[in-house]
């Protein structure tokens, strides 16, 4: 591709002669050989610094937003975030025409409901794939996933992939770093749900009213056609009286176009389901009043696009999601898995644990590292309020100090009787494990399917299942 084709379809300043590139790169440090260099600034760096490391290393031209001391081709912008998502798009021959995407927006539920709807969609026949914080599938394919809503190369080149294998629906997680880094920004989506706002991200976003912004920039007209959302939240029940948009709604508690009564949990959950009047029972392996949420959504979606219950029925009926909700069971003890890292993703779970059990509940869980600082104490508080005993431990403690990461989620403890500290995360599981008798429960939350432990810029190899199969 040359740069000038770019030029004429994005407001900016040449300067330099033309150039053909064939990559995009955003890291300096690696290798450039027939790359273009996109300069972007954070909030704790600025590439714009870096531009002749990276022509060192092999760039032949740079997208800036002001003008670099570089020897290759210049193209100045007032945005090189919205620029970076549409020059990737140009690159891929604009896959997004192709296909019908989907985006699932929220703090809790966005990987199940958007894993739930592409089983749906294969159910129903459709060819479909899945972006997200587990991994990328479609068509039998499966890729490793780095971030839950990839960076715009690698994005549109996913999308691009799905696009040639005749794919015709992609449910993508959109993050909040996503839509306020503007990663989407090329992207009109044919859909966009929104599960729940709560708590969460605040080390970057610094406030929730920021953090929420970025959630409903998803339902505006430059971003979606059509939007589906919870009612039954404070910031979706916002979003639906000020919505520039069409929208269906769902949810349990306040009027929806669809909704679930008559709810029962008994190894999994049976309730009855109204989706656009038509009438019928679900009977789910999944548990939790959460996952009546995540199946209304599903339902919503999968109903506005013509599938009809026995799809979906078909697809939740024996269904588990990696790291969501993952109950093991021996002979009556049992354990909980689950990624919940937020306060209210943990209330969640704990409240679905006890429709589970005749006797205790044993929690273990940690706060991640160089993250959201103010929510540890609160976490502290729901395990303590919800739970018979606590246990912290470490949950991917980054560069931070991981015995201060425990003490501060301590001390929203309420009874430190029943509460450890057991920063060896295996040993902790094992500790909760013992401690259980038959009728009991142990959640152990946060890092889900996580296969690793981060510490100090390390991944070092650890999988919760792993450890809860050694000792369960």
């Amino acid at each position: 591709m040359k740069l000038s084709v770019f030029a004429q379809n994005y407001q900016g300043r040449m300067k330099g002669k033309d150039v053909d590139f064939k990559g995009i790169s955003i890291d300096s440090r690696k290798e450039q050989a027939n790359k273009i260099f996109i300069c972007l600034d954070g909030k704790n760096f600025d590439s714009h610094e870096y531009a002749n490391e990276a022509v060192a290393n092999g760039a032949v031209a740079c997208i800036s937003n002001k003008e670099l001391n570089v020897d290759v081709p210049q193209f100045i912008v007032q945005d090189t975030r919205k620029a970076y998502s549409k020059l990737a798009s140009m690159l891929y021959g604009e896959p997004q025409k192709k296909l019908k995407l989907i985006a699932i927006t929220g703090t809790n539920g966005k990987t199940t409901t958007a894993y739930l709807l592409k089983k749906v969609f294969d159910a129903a026949g459709k060819k479909s794939g899945y972006i997200g914080t587990l991994f990328v599938e479609y068509l039998g394919i499966r890729e490793e996933s780095i971030l839950t809503t990839p960076d715009p190369e690698q994005l549109f080149a996913l999308l691009d992939k799905m696009a040639k294998n005749r794919v015709e629906y992609v449910f993508m997680e959109a993050s909040a770093h996503a839509l306020y880094l503007k990663k989407l920004d090329c992207l009109c989506f044919d859909v966009a749900i929104l599960t729940n706002v709560t708590r969460d991200h605040l080390d970057y976003f610094g406030e929730m009213n920021k953090y929420i912004k970025a959630k409903k920039s998803l339902f505006s007209e430059a971003k979606s056609k059509m939007g589906i959302i919870n009612v039954d939240d404070k910031v979706g029940f916002d979003i639906l009286k000020n919505s520039e948009i069409p929208t269906v709604t769902y949810g349990i508690t306040n009027p929806a176009d669809v909704f679930a009564v008559d709810i029962v949990y008994n190894k999994g959950m049976n309730f009855t389901v109204n989706m656009y009047d038509i009438v019928f029972e679900v009977n789910t392996s999944l548990c939790g009043s959460f996952n009546v949420l995540n199946i209304l959504a599903v339902c919503a979606t999968a109903g506005y696009f013509g599938i009809g219950p026995n799809e979906i029925l078909e697809a939740i009926h024996d269904i588990s999601i990696p790291g969501r909700f993952n109950v093991y069971d021996n002979n009556g003890k049992k354990v909980v898995i689950d990624y919940a890292h937020t306060p209210d993703g943990l209330k969640k779970v704990l409240i679905a644990a006890l429709d589970l059990t005749v006797g205790k509940v044993i929690t273990v869980f940690g706060c991640g590292g160089d993250r959201d600082s103010g929510k540890r104490s609160e976490m502290g508080a729901v395990a303590s309020a919800l739970s018979d005993y606590v246990i912290i431990t470490n949950d991917n403690p980054r560069s931070e100090n991981q015995l201060k990461i425990a003490e501060q989620i301590e001390a929203g403890v309420m009874d430190m009787e029943d509460c450890e500290i057991i920063l060896d995360r295996e040993e902790a599981i094992k500790r909760g494990i013992m401690l259980a008798g038959v009728g009991d429960v142990v959640v152990i939350a946060g890092k889900g399917a996580e296969e690793y432990m981060e510490i100090n810029g390390e991944k070092i190899p650890f999988s919760d299942e792993s450890i809860v199969k050694k000792y369960l």
